[in-house]
C-alpha cells in the first residue's frame, strides 16, 4: 500500500461513531412517527452528509457516486467511508474532465498536500488502475458512458450502472436504517411558508404543547425592534427567509422566538453578513446534528429541529431547575453555554417585548 493510499483511508467522511451520534440526536428530537419513516430521516442526513463531502462535481455524478457507496457500504454492514472510498468511486463515476480538474482540488483540501502533490498523486492512482477498469462518462444530460476498452456487456452494466446502484441502496438504506433506529419520530419539512391572516388564528389553536415555564412559550414579538437590532449587528438572520422561518417554527412550537434567535446568538453569533460563509451557516445557526458543517439543510427544516429538540429536553424538568440549564444537559457539550444563552435572551428581551 502507498503511503498516499494509506493516508486516504485514514480521512474519515462518516464514521460509525458520527452515525451514532445522528441517530441519537434522532431519539431526541422525534418521537411520533415509525421506525421506518425516522430511517428515512437518518438515510437523508447521511446524504446530504456525503453530498457535501464529495468533490465539486455535476449533480448527476455526485449522486450516481453516493448511491454506489451506499450500496457498497451497507453491502458490508458498515457506513463508515474513507476518503480513499471516495477516490476510488469518482474514477469509476466521474467524467475525465471531473477527475483531471476537481478531484486533485478536492485532495488538496482533504489531505493537506500541495496542489501539485495532489496532482502528481490522483495521476498515479489512475495509472494504476487498467485501463479496461476504466469507464469515462460523457458530461452530459444523457449520462451515457464511452467504455475506453470494454465488451458490449460491460458496456451495458455501465450504461446502467447507476440506476441498478440506487434501487439497490434505496432498498437497502430502507431495511438497513430500520435496524439501526429503535423510537418512532417525525420527519421534518418545510412548514415556514409564511402565513396569511385566514391561517393565523388556526396556528395559534395548533401549537404544540410543553413543558416550558410560560415566559418561555410562544409570544409574538416586535419584528420592527428585532429586525432593526439584528441589522445593527450585521445580522443575516434579519433577512428572508430566515427571519420568518425562525418565528414560523417557534410558533408551531410554542417558543418564545427570542430564546432560538438567543441560541442562533450563543452558536454563531447572530451569522453575520461579512461573514465569508454567512449564507451556509444561516441554514443552520443552531448548529443542530453537531454543526452547519456537519448538516447544512436550510433555515426552515433547522429551525423546526432545534424548536423541538428544545421542547424534547424540556420534558421531565423538576420545578427548581432552570429551564435554560436544563435543556443545556443534552443541547451542548460546553456546561456553561445555558448561561450565554439565557444573557443573550434576557438582552433581546429588553428589545423586542
Amino acid at each position: 500500500m502507498t503511503p498516499f493510499k494509506e493516508q486516504l483511508l485514514n480521512i474519515e467522511v462518516i464514521s460509525e461513531d458520527g452515525i451514532k451520534e445522528i441517530k441519537e440526536q434522532l431519539n431526541i428530537q422525534y418521537e411520533t412517527l415509525s421506525s421506518k419513516e425516522k430511517a428515512s430521516i437518518l438515510a437523508k442526513t447521511i446524504h446530504q452528509i456525503i453530498d457535501q463531502s464529495l468533490p465539486n462535481f455535476s449533480k448527476e455524478t455526485k449522486r450516481s457516486i453516493r448511491m454506489e457507496l451506499m450500496n457498497k457500504k451497507l453491502s458490508a454492514n458498515s457506513l463508515s467511508i474513507s476518503a480513499n472510498d471516495i477516490i476510488e468511486s469518482s474514477i469509476g463515476l466521474a467524467t475525465r474532465e471531473e477527475i483531471e480538474q476537481e478531484l486533485p482540488q478536492w485532495v488538496y483540501k482533504k489531505a493537506d498536500t500541495d496542489i501539485k502533490v495532489s496532482e502528481f498523486n490522483i495521476a498515479s492512482l489512475l495509472n494504476s488502475y487498467s485501463k479496461s477498469e476504466i469507464t469515462y462518462p460523457i458530461a452530459s444530460d444523457e449520462y451515457e458512458p464511452i467504455s475506453i476498452t470494454s465488451t458490449n456487456k460491460r458496456g451495458m452494466w455501465q450504461k446502467y450502472r447507476s440506476l441498478f446502484l440506487g434501487a439497490a441502496a434505496i432498498i437497502s438504506i430502507t431495511f438497513v436504517m430500520i435496524i439501526f433506529l429503535e423510537r418512532p419520530v417525525q420527519e421534518p419539512g418545510d412548514y415556514a411558508k409564511g402565513q396569511t391572516a385566514e391561517n393565523k388564528e388556526a396556528v395559534a389553536n395548533q401549537r404544540i404543547h410543553n413543558n416550558l415555564p410560560s415566559y418561555l412559550q410562544y409570544e409574538q414579538v416586535d419584528d420592527k425592534d428585532l429586525r432593526e437590532w439584528l441589522n445593527g449587528r450585521k445580522s443575516i438572520l434579519a433577512e428572508e427567509p430566515y427571519y420568518s422561518s425562525i418565528i414560523n417554527a417557534a410558533s408551531e412550537f410554542n417558543i418564545d422566538p427570542l430564546l432560538l434567535f438567543a441560541i442562533t446568538g450563543q452558536e454563531q453569533g447572530f451569522v453575520s453578513k461579512e461573514h465569508v460563509n454567512a449564507e451556509k451557516i444561516a441554514n443552520n445557526p443552531f448548529n443542530v446534528f453537531h454543526s452547519w458543517e456537519d448538516f447544512n439543510t436550510n433555515i426552515s427544516e433547522s429551525s423546526r429541529i432545534a424548536a423541538r429538540t428544545i421542547v424534547n429536553l424540556s420534558k421531565d424538568r423538576p420545578k427548581e431547575a432552570d429551564p435554560f440549564q436544563w435543556i443545556n444537559r443534552k443541547y451542548a457539550e460546553d456546561p456553561n453555554w445555558w448561561i450565554g444563552v439565557s444573557t443573550i435572551y434576557k438582552q433581546l428581551e429588553e428589545v423586542a417585548q
